[in-house]
């Protein structure tokens, strides 16, 4: 580190180093995802920073059920997914709870579903297949990238217990298709749904950088037009990294549920950027298993809990004062610089850790890290905490 930059480190307050350190974690998972994904289209470059465009800034700090409010007379709901981030698709299904209750005519449209799988869908809808078959039949495994099922199912189980019906709204192949072609396909059948359910309000997920305003929703307006149809849409993207250092910067940022950006678009505010990040990146590596972001400790005990009984040992009720933060928050650092039993190079290499994507256990603070949701690193970790 050069003499400038650890006196600017040093002229920080505790606060915006935090952010800072965030910042270059975003920063190093950025460039492992695209070395990893090999992303060097220049259409798609072009279609991200449109997107970036679109979620820079907000108008104001709202509730989540604000948004939902804001969308009474909305006859089309576009919402961004990241797939790997299961708080995406949780995010999703609150959304759907609450319109239920003011739109009795819902209609979900998903991304995860080919259009020519419409049958086995209304199948698993009606119980006439079990998921095992419907799985099989939808090739969930083999023709979607992204084969994380058990994060959509509670959005099936959903949709039959009140009876919505769900349309497969892919309808062009990924390796054979630029995004502007995919989109079109999207927009044709969304349309088609629009025109065969007129008193329906249609609601979309499908990947964020669709809902660009314009990408997929110009398509569909542009369709609309040419069949002398209207609706009103509505955008709702996630977790936009933007927004969220700003947040960061008024310490709004675990205090908020969604942003306004203009009149019918919003963002909600579910999960850092960074444990997004992580949850491709686990996803990458294998990781399918993972822990909950917003609820991290019942599962870091439970797990514990396990491997003492494997080890034929009872943990003491002191075990309930451990506390666990994961990657999207690192208060704990802000705790531990103001404790004087912490030395400063104690904190300096709690930060090394960090940035090198470890998790860590401390125990004279009863404190866990986890730098990635996996169950692997949070069993690790309990293992630490036993010992």
């Amino acid at each position: 580190m050069s003499p400038t930059s650890k006196n600017l480190r040093d002229a920080l307050t505790p606060r915006e180093e935090l952010i800072q350190i965030q910042k270059t974690l975003f920063r190093k998972n950025q460039k492992f995802i695209e070395e990893s994904t090999l992303v060097e289209n220049p259409e798609f470059k072009d279609y991200q920073q449109r997107y970036l465009k679109q979620v820079s800034r907000f108008k104001k700090i709202i509730s989540f059920e604000s948004v939902a409010q804001s969308l009474k007379e909305i006859d089309l709901i576009y919402v961004g997914d990241y797939h790997t981030n299961r708080q995406s698709q949780k995010a999703f299904l609150r959304l759907l709870q609450l319109l239920k209750s003011t739109k009795p005519n819902l209609l979900i449209a998903l991304e995860l579903l080919h259009e020519e799988h419409q049958k086995a869908t209304n199948q698993y809808l009606n119980w006439e297949i079990k998921e095992e078959s419907f799985l099989k039949k939808i090739k969930l495994h083999k023709r979607w990238y992204f084969d994380l099922w058990e994060n959509f199912k509670p959005i099936f189980e959903f949709a039959r217990m009140k009876q919505i019906p769900i349309y497969g709204i892919e309808a062009a192949n990924h390796q054979e298709t630029s995004l502007k072609q995919r989109d079109l396909a999207c927009a044709q059948k969304i349309t088609h749904l629009i025109k065969q359910h007129p008193d329906h309000c249609i609601v979309v997920l499908i990947g964020d950088l669709h809902i660009a305003a314009q990408h997929l929703p110009k398509e569909v307006k542009s369709l609309l037009k040419a069949q002398n149809l209207k609706k009103k849409d509505a955008l709702i993207y996630q977790n936009s990294e933007k927004i969220y250092w700003k947040l960061a910067e008024i310490r709004r940022e675990h205090k908020t549920e969604a942003v306004q950006i203009a009149k019918h678009r919003f963002c909600l505010i579910n999960t850092p950027p960074i444990v997004w990040q992580q949850s491709y990146i686990d996803w990458l590596e294998h990781e399918r298993k993972e822990i909950d972001y917003a609820d991290a400790k019942p599962t870091f005990l439970e797990l514990a809990d396990q491997i003492a009984l494997f080890l034929g040992i009872k943990l003491p009720a002191i075990k309930e004062e451990v506390e666990v933060y994961t990657c999207g928050d690192l208060s704990f650092l802000e705790t531990l610089e103001e404790d004087p039993a912490f030395q400063p190079e104690e904190i300096r290499a709690v930060k090394r850790q960090i940035l090198s994507n470890e998790s860590y256990y401390i125990p004279k603070r009863k404190m866990v890290y986890l730098a990635s949701l996996s169950l692997n690193h949070a069993a690790e970790e309990a293992s630490h905490f036993i010992r």
